[in-house]
C-alpha cells in the first residue's frame, strides 16, 4: 500500500491511506520529540533563572542540592517550591558557622501569614547566606559528600516524584481554586499564594514541606 511496493498505485483510496500513514507517523515523531525535550528539560529555580540539573540533588523537602568548587553547596527552594510561595514576605536563616541538621528545620519563610518550614536536605555548617533574590538561601560545607538515597534523588527520579507532588497539590487545594492554581499544561501557576489567596495556605505548606 505504500510507493515502490506491490499493488501501490496513484489512486484515490491509496492516497487517502497514505496520507492517513503519515499523519500517524508525524504525531509519533512529535511525541517522541516532546518526550525527549522534558526528559532533558532545565529546571526553573527562584527569581526565574534557570540552570542544568547536571550534578545537581533534589531533596524531598522541596529543595535542591548545587555542588560548588571547594566542596560547597548551594541549597535553593526546587521549582514547585519557588512556585507555592512565590516571593516570602520574610524569612529565618540560621547564622553563619551554625550547623544544621540533616531532616531538622533549617529555614523559615513566611507568605501571607503562613509560615513554610524548609528542612535541611544534608547536615553541615552554613558559611553563607543567601535570599529569594540570590536565587538560593544557603550555602553550607557538608559533613560529608551527599548521594543519592531514601530522601535524595537524581535527574533520573525526580520527575516521577514530582508528578506525585503535583497531584498532592491538587488533593490539597479544592477543585474549584485548581483550576486557578493550574496554568495550560497542568502546571502550577509561578506564584500561587497571588492566584488563590484564599486557600488555607498553612494547611498547603504543612503538607507539602
Amino acid at each position: 500500500m505504500l510507493p515502490g511496493m506491490y499493488e501501490f498505485h496513484f489512486e484515490l483510496g491509496h492516497l487517502i491511506f497514505l496520507g492517513g500513514f503519515m499523519t500517524i507517523g508525524a504525531v509519533i515523531g512529535a511525541t517522541l520529540l516532546i518526550a525527549l525535550f522534558r526528559s532533558t528539560r532545565i529546571v526553573t529555580v527562584p527569581g526565574g533563572a534557570k540552570e542544568s540539573t547536571e550534578g545537581v540533588l533534589h531533596h524531598v523537602g522541596h529543595t535542591l542540592l548545587r555542588p560548588l568548587a571547594g566542596g560547597t553547596l548551594k541549597i535553593s527552594l526546587d521549582d514547585l517550591g519557588t512556585r507555592l510561595l512565590g516571593r516570602p514576605d520574610r524569612m529565618r536563616l540560621p547564622g553563619i558557622g551554625q550547623r544544621i541538621t540533616e531532616g531538622a528545620d533549617a529555614v523559615k519563610l513566611w507568605r501571607k501569614q503562613a509560615a513554610a518550614t524548609i528542612v535541611a536536605p544534608v547536615s553541615g555548617t552554613v558559611v553563607e547566606t543567601g535570599g529569594h533574590d540570590d536565587k538560593w538561601y544557603l550555602r553550607v560545607l557538608p559533613d560529608a559528600t551527599p548521594v543519592e538515597g531514601e530522601n535524595l534523588m537524581g535527574a533520573t527520579k525526580v520527575r516521577s516524584w514530582l508528578t506525585s507532588e503535583i497531584d498532592k497539590l491538587q488533593a490539597v487545594l479544592s477543585s474549584e481554586d485548581l483550576g486557578l492554581a493550574m496554568a495550560d499544561g497542568g502546571e502550577p501557576l509561578p506564584d500561587l499564594p497571588s492566584a488563590v489567596p484564599d486557600a488555607d495556605w498553612q494547611k498547603i505548606y504543612s503538607e507539602m514541606f
